[in-house]
């Protein structure tokens, strides 16, 4: 006695859907439990959007502190090396350019970063000695060094919001 099972193209179809849904959810669950914040105790919580808010704030705000202080570093390896007047007023306009707005909370070092990119600039030119350039950089590299990520302006706008 022979036993045929045939099926058709359609039902081939459907079970391959079932099969890459249940399949897609299982690892739609994984990333999910992977991503999702955790209370002190070990149990999921939920995210608000005063969190979620500073989430998104932190974020901008490491990503501007970090590209200042990759351009600061830049600014320090100019000025250990000689004098290139065209390649260093490259690099001035568009480091100048890149920090002419950001987030409030930074202002302070971007306006002294603005300071020590135009200084860098005018003793690749002749027109500022190295020591002025050297200091304004050093006074750059310190606040961007000493500024706590938890004393943060950011943190201070933020937490007290959070934490009620």
């Amino acid at each position: 006695m022979e036993i045929e099972v045939s099926r058709s193209r359609q039902e081939y179809l459907v079970t391959s859907l079932i099969l890459l849904s249940v399949l897609a959810l299982t690892v739609l669950g994984f990333i999910g439990y992977a991503v999702t914040p955790h209370t002190t105790n070990g149990s999921a919580a939920l995210l608000t959007w005063e969190e979620w808010q500073l989430t998104k704030a932190r974020l901008a705000y490491q990503t501007e502190k970090s590209g200042m202080q990759n351009d600061v570093y830049r600014l320090r390896s100019t000025l250990a090396g000689a004098a290139d007047p065209v390649r260093t007023q490259i690099q001035v306009e568009r480091m100048l350019q890149d920090h002419q707005s950001g987030l409030n909370t930074l202002s302070v070092e971007r306006s002294l970063l603005n300071s020590a990119i135009q200084a860098v600039g005018d003793w690749s030119i002749g027109a500022a000695p190295f020591e002025q350039a050297d200091q304004a950089v050093q006074a750059v590299e310190d606040i961007l060094t000493d500024s706590s990520e938890l004393q943060s302006p950011v943190y201070q706008i933020f937490l007290p919001k959070v934490a009620r």
